[in-house]
């Protein structure tokens, strides 16, 4: 038995990329109310490198760049790219922001230290 691989609407770029602003605006603010609690929870430090893969607009990234760590922030949508750029360069915060498939991390992306870890063993 096969299962089909078809992309789901959300997973389709082209979808993403006629939809920024609107993500920015309504979808955002939700899931960045969670990720500032994890963000906390990393206790993320000047310098320390971190990966924000699906970043969409770049909320939680912009959050974590704050913190003075290094971000890099991924999304399949050159558009939500695009944005990222745009924001950071406003918040004149150090983001490098690349279009690629997420499930896709070449070798560079895959060296980053994983703060995760902290998090799953801080209490």
């Amino acid at each position: 038995m096969t299962i089909a691989a078809d992309l789901q609407p959300d997973q389709q770029v082209a979808r993403w990329d006629d939809h920024v602003v609107l993500y920015q605006e309504v979808f955002e603010p939700l899931s960045l109310a969670f990720a500032r609690q994890a963000i906390a929870r990393l206790d993320l430090r000047s310098g320390e490198r971190v990966l924000d893969v699906a970043a969409g607009t770049g909320g939680a990234a912009l959050a974590m760049a704050d913190t003075g760590a290094v971000v890099t922030a991924i999304d399949g949508s050159p558009s939500m790219i695009e944005m990222i750029r745009r924001r950071a360069d406003a918040a004149h915060v150090g983001i490098k922001a690349r279009a690629m498939d997420g499930q896709a991390l070449d070798a560079d992306m895959c060296r980053l230290r994983a703060p995760a870890y902290r998090l799953n063993h801080t209490r």
